[in-house]
C-alpha cells in the first residue's frame, strides 16, 4: 500500500538532485495526490528508468499512471474525478430508493426481512433506527432480503 508520503518521498529519492519551487510542488501535489497510490508508485519507477532527464516532467508521470490504468484487470480506470463522482452520485441513488424501499415495508415484512438476515447474513436489523443512520451495507443488506 502506498500513499501519498511515500510517494513524495520516493518523488525526493528517484530524482534527488531537483530542487523543487513552491509553485511545482504545488502543482504535483495538486496532480498527484489524489490519483491510486499504489499505480502512481508503479508510474514513478517507469519514469526513472525510461527518461534520462535530471528532472522528471509531470506529463511523464501523468502518461505512465493513465497507461498503467488502462491496462488494469476489469478497465477499472477511473482517473476522471466527474466520472468518479457520477458513480458516487447514482450509487447514492440507488440508496436513496433502497431506503424508500424498506421504509415502505410493513410490519410483517420487516419481520421476515429481519429473519432472513439474521439467518443468511448473521445480521441483526434493527428498524427502530432511522434508515439515515444506516451504512450504506447496511441498506444494501436489508434491500437485499426484501422479497
Amino acid at each position: 500500500m502506498s500513499t501519498w508520503i511515500e510517494n513524495k518521498a520516493k518523488i525526493n529519492g528517484l530524482w534527488p538532485q531537483v530542487s523543487w519551487t513552491a509553485e511545482e510542488r504545488n502543482l504535483w501535489s495538486g496532480k498527484l495526490e489524489s490519483l491510486d497510490q499504489v499505480t502512481l508508485s508503479k508510474a514513478l519507477e517507469e519514469v526513472a528508468t525510461q527518461y534520462a532527464s535530471q528532472k522528471p516532467a509531470l506529463k511523464w508521470v501523468l502518461g505512465e499512471y493513465k497507461a498503467l490504468r488502462a491496462n488494469e484487470p476489469m478497465n477499472m480506470a477511473h482517473d476522471d474525478l466527474e466520472a468518479d463522482a457520477m458513480y458516487v452520485g447514482e450509487n447514492m441513488m440507488k440508496i436513496e430508493e433502497m431506503r424508500k424501499e424498506i421504509k415502505a415495508l410493513t410490519p410483517d415484512e420487516q419481520e421476515r426481512v429481519r429473519n432472513r438476515c439474521k439467518s443468511v447474513l448473521g445480521i441483526d436489523v434493527d428498524f427502530e433506527k432511522p434508515l439515515e443512520e444506516w451504512s450504506n451495507f447496511s441498506t444494501a443488506m436489508v434491500a437485499a432480503a426484501i422479497d
